[in-house]
């Protein structure tokens, strides 16, 4: 069922831009940057006003054709990677 957390982009040591159909992700703290792919990109501009996992699944599954298990297994990682870098936090 997803984690009801409403996620969304901890923009206070982040900066990024939207290029054709990537983002690339500067970590100001760090200075590292991170390129994301098309369903990454997608997911990341759906957590700029934020979303749960549950929106994410539904918004991924309604973007391309995937089944329910893939957008829960896809978005769960993200979610996860995302988490694990503090690019990410409740929504207040």
């Amino acid at each position: 069922m997803g984690d009801p957390t409403v996620w969304r982009l901890n923009t206070s040591h982040l900066a990024w831009r939207e290029v054709e159909d990537e983002v690339i992700v500067l970590d100001l703290r760090t200075s590292e940057y991170l390129t994301l792919n098309d369903t990454g990109a997608f997911l990341w501009v759906v957590l700029e006003s934020g979303a749960s996992a549950q929106s994410l699944y539904e918004s991924l599954m309604g973007r391309w054709e995937v089944d329910r298990e893939t957008a829960e297994k896809d978005v769960d990682d993200f979610l996860q990677y995302c988490r694990d870098a503090d690019f990410v936090e409740p929504a207040a």
